[in-house]
């Protein structure tokens, strides 16, 4: 399975630290970064977590790959494989 590690853009460290769902609930940003990722780790389905560009800030974008239980080593290869073809990610701009 394949799906978006956070369901938010990342947030500027300026900006308010909160987001919308999609029924409309302003929740904060803590709330939402492991709403992807928690069934799968508290279910222990093995995960990786692989780059996947930047957005228009320069922040960093990633998506999430599961595989079945038992199944790391597959995971394990494709993320090799991917890794091998996708372009680098730049380290965002830090401004302090």
């Amino acid at each position: 399975m394949v799906y978006p590690t956070v369901p938010v853009l990342p947030m500027l460290i300026d900006q308010p630290q909160s987001g919308e769902m999609e029924d409309g609930d302003t929740v904060p940003a803590i709330n939402m970064f492991d709403r992807n990722t928690g069934p799968a780790s508290n279910a222990g389905i093995p995960s990786l977590t692989m780059p996947a560009g930047v957005d228009a800030n320069g922040l960093p974008l990633s998506f999430t790959l599961d595989a079945p239980v038992g199944r790391d080593d597959a995971l394990l290869a494709l993320g090799v494989a991917l890794e091998a073809v996708e372009p680098a990610t730049p380290a965002p701009q830090l401004a302090w």
